[in-house]
């Protein structure tokens, strides 16, 4: 096999690419941080020195602080992995969760520190609303307790607060939950409150499982991006909303010249189809040649990697087809048709990103 490739996404469990998700958005803002950080060093560097001593004193004060930190936000994922537990997955956020660095200088710590608070951010809201998405979240009302909300937005203790409180982390609900709840309120019949109950929990568990649905869709995008990335692939700008409409998003490494592998996704994001292509310029000559066929089996040497990492976070693709080097002609796409990747240009990989590093199995 070397030619195109089809694929369906296998369906899987949320917890793992939503959490997968968290940890790539928790390094790249730990990436850009870092950036800032070291622009301010450059920046600051001779006012730092002339008073060093004075920086020494504090230095050791943050470092204490600092550790106090990480102990704090261990201890939240410690709860939060308890949720994840409850929920069938206790492996996910530990697998997806940063990792604390060897070292104890203080730069390294800051950076763990940040990346813990960001990624336990996130995590939380996929959690709660994978949770409240669940046929069982009615049953565990102790999984409430695990997630603190603060008190501007606490829900007022009325029947319909306490069922409306599973989803208060999505923000505003819909004019038909509110007026429900409303009527539910102000109803004085235990029948009818009854049957107004069911049908609030019925209507807030669908509203958690579309936006459920609509959270994995875009983590599916974000792994799929970062995956290429982190395997070498410089990669167009791949929008979260590819897995719901479906599109096409480009890749390729530096060394490839004019090839390069298109992505089609079926809207719906059920479907996805893999193909080499061959940039040409105006007037160029479009017979096939050997150099086709060298980049087709290429491509069919790396995809496996591709598939590999994918799984490690989450996203299962089943192959559905094959063709074999020369079944179809590589399709030639004009040049300027295409998204232009510089000879050089390497993409952020967050597995250079300390201290959110992790080996694929």
């Amino acid at each position: 096999m070397s030619g195109p490739i089809t694929v369906i996404l296998s369906p899987g469990q949320a917890l793992p690419v939503l959490l997968a998700a968290s940890a790539i958005r928790a390094a790249r803002a730990m990436h850009q941080a870092q950036i800032r950080a070291n622009e301010l060093q450059a920046v600051h560097e001779q006012g730092r020195l002339a008073n060093s001593q004075l920086q020494a004193g504090a230095h050791g004060q943050g470092l204490a602080a600092l550790q106090k930190q990480a102990d704090a936000a261990e201890e939240r994922l410690t709860r939060l992995a308890e949720l994840s537990q409850r929920m069938g997955d206790g492996q996910a956020l530990q697998l997806a969760r940063p990792v604390r660095p060897e070292g104890s200088d203080y730069h390294s710590l800051a950076s763990y520190v940040r990346a813990m608070e960001a990624f336990a951010v996130d995590a939380q809201n996929l959690l709660m609303t994978a949770w409240a998405g669940s046929s069982g979240g009615d049953g565990d009302p102790g999984a409430l307790a695990l997630w603190a909300v603060p008190a501007s937005d606490a829900v007022e203790p009325t029947a319909s607060g306490r069922l409306l409180q599973r989803i208060a982390h999505l923000g505003s609900v819909s004019e038909e939950l509110r007026a429900l709840a409303t009527e539910l309120d102000s109803t004085l019949d235990g029948t009818r409150a009854e049957l107004l109950t069911s049908e609030l929990r019925r209507r807030i568990q669908l509203y958690a499982e579309q936006a459920l649905h609509e959270e994995v869709q875009k983590a599916q995008a974000l792994v799929v991006e970062q995956s290429l990335q982190d395997l070498g692939y410089q990669v167009e700008e791949i929008e979260s909303t590819l897995f719901v409409e479906g599109g096409v998003a480009h890749f390729r490494k530096s060394h490839w010249g004019d090839y390069m592998v298109r992505m089609r996704v079926a809207e719906g994001g059920r479907s996805v189809n893999f193909n080499v292509l061959r940039a040409m310029d105006a007037g160029q000559a479009e017979e096939p040649s050997v150099q086709d066929h060298l980049a087709e089996d290429r491509w069919c040497a790396e995809f496996p990697a591709l598939l590999k990492a994918l799984a490690a976070r989450g996203v299962h693709l089943e192959v559905t087809r094959r063709l074999e080097a020369g079944e179809l002609p590589v399709q030639r796409v004009a040049r300027d048709r295409l998204p232009r990747f510089a000879e050089s240009e390497a993409g952020i990989s967050v597995s250079t990103v300390q201290p959110l590093a992790r080996p694929l199995p």
